[in-house]
This record gives structure tokens, sequence and C-alpha cells, in this order.
């Protein structure tokens, strides 16, 4: 009898220790910085232009902490963030850099580290990131027209449009994205703007517009990209002949016609 209640007792100890051992493991592992955003005046995340300020936003939580602080959240090794406040379970804090007014960086890649403390001064977490310093434009690499849908009353511009944040290796694949593209004649006969709002580097695409927008003769169509920063490309341009009245083949009937339905 006495070496049963022995076993029940190691057995009860070892539930005490096991549950402490799992409330301590789960307390390290949430103890975390979840999400960092990093903009400069723009918005874009992650992406800043030369002459700016950086806003850091973390999200950030600490088991059994309900009042975070700013000064347990350090930018590199000794800069504390400005604000803290709660948000759900969580804690958003934010850091301005600079203060006041805007720096210059050089362009590339800008390096960063966030750590979050305890009240005790004990690490909890690390975030280690990177933030592209841009200046550069976007590029149109290539602009044509398609004739191909004429018939049916639309003409089709082919173009790629390229962004990239730095000359640097390390700035592969990496942007701020296209916003819109511009296509217009210098005689204001013909101006559209068509808004993309993507992140992706490269866009290959194809715009269509109705043949109606312009009147017989030759134009001169050119194109202009912005990305998100504001960064505006040089001009590309195409030039082609219109004859809206002009035979064509009607691919449905193999018949020759006069003038477009």
């Amino acid at each position: 009898h006495s070496n049963k209640m022995k076993n029940k007792k190691r057995y009860a100890l070892f539930l005490i220790v096991l549950v402490v051992s799992l409330v301590l493991h789960t307390s390290f592992v949430l103890a975390a910085i979840s999400n960092v955003e990093v903009v400069g005046s723009a918005g874009v995340n992650g992406v800043i232009e030369t002459e700016d300020a950086i806003s850091f936003t973390a999200t950030v939580s600490i088991p059994g902490d309900t009042d975070i602080t700013p000064d347990q959240l350090i930018m590199g090794s000794s800069q504390t963030f400005d604000t803290c406040s709660k948000v759900g379970g969580e804690h958003e804090c934010s850091l301005q850099v600079p203060t006041s007014g805007k720096v210059v960086f050089d362009p590339g890649p800008l390096p960063y580290t966030i750590t979050l403390k305890s009240d005790s001064g004990i690490t909890n977490d690390e975030h280690t990131g990177i933030v592209y310093v841009d200046n550069k434009l976007p590029v149109i690499e290539s602009f044509s027209v398609n004739f191909g849908q004429v018939n049916s009353g639309t003409l089709t511009f082919d173009y790629r449009v390229k962004d990239y944040a730095c000359d640097s290796s390390q700035c592969n694949n990496k942007c701020s994205g296209i916003e819109k593209l511009e296509l217009f004649e210098f005689n204001n006969s013909f101006a559209q703007t068509f808004l993309l709002n993507t992140n992706s580097c490269v866009v290959d695409d194809s715009l269509q517009i109705p043949v109606t927008k312009f009147v017989d003769g030759e134009h001169t169509v050119f194109i202009k990209a912005y990305d998100n920063l504001g960064h505006v490309s040089s001009e590309n341009s195409v030039t082609f002949t219109l004859d809206k009245n002009a035979p064509f083949v009607d691919v449905n009937t193999f018949k020759l016609v006069d003038e477009i339905d």
C-alpha cells in the first residue's frame, strides 16, 4: 500500500514538473516580434527614397507583460522606440527615424535589427530585416502596337516595364513596383492613364484601346511608367499609320470588305 502511495506521489510530482515546464516553454515561444513594417514617406513597405524618413512599426507580445513600454524595444544597439500601445492581445510599437525632417541614405540595402526585451532586460526575441533605398527610375524595355484586333475595333499596345531599387546585385527583384502607365500623343489628341498598382518588378502585358480614340493618319504614341515611389521613366514611343476604311480580310467569311462594320 505504501509503495502505491509513493508511486502516486511521484506521478503527481512528475505531472507538476511537466506542467511547469510546458508553461515556461510556451511563455518563451510566445514572446515574439510577430510583424514589422518599414515605410518611407511614400508608404511602400520595405522600400524608401534616398532622401526620406523611415517609420518602423513592430507588433510584439510577451506573455504576462500587459504593459510593454518603448524602452523594451531596441533598434540596433541602443535606440529605443518612440511609442507602444496595446492592440488586442499584443502591443504595436513605433519608431520614426529621424524624429523630424528627412535624412539622406546611400542607395541599396539597409539592414536593421530590432530586439524585444523583458522588463528585467532579458532578450525575448530579435528581428533582422532589410529596407531598400531606391534611387532608380522604372524602365520601358519594349513598346509596340499590334493590329491583330483592329478589325474588331481595338488597337493593342504591347509593353514590358521593369522597376528596380538599385544597381547592386543585392537589389535583384527588389523594387517599389509599378503604380501606373501613361499613354499619350504630344498634340493632345490622345491621352489615357492605366492604373496597375502592383508590387511586381517586371510587368509584361498589353493594353487594349478602342480604335475610335484615334483619327485616320499617322500617330506617334508615347508611354511613361510611374513606380510606387513616384519615380517616372523615360519615354518610349511607337509610330503607326491608321486607316480605318482600308480593305481588310474578314476572318469569319474570308471575304474582302471595304469598311469596318
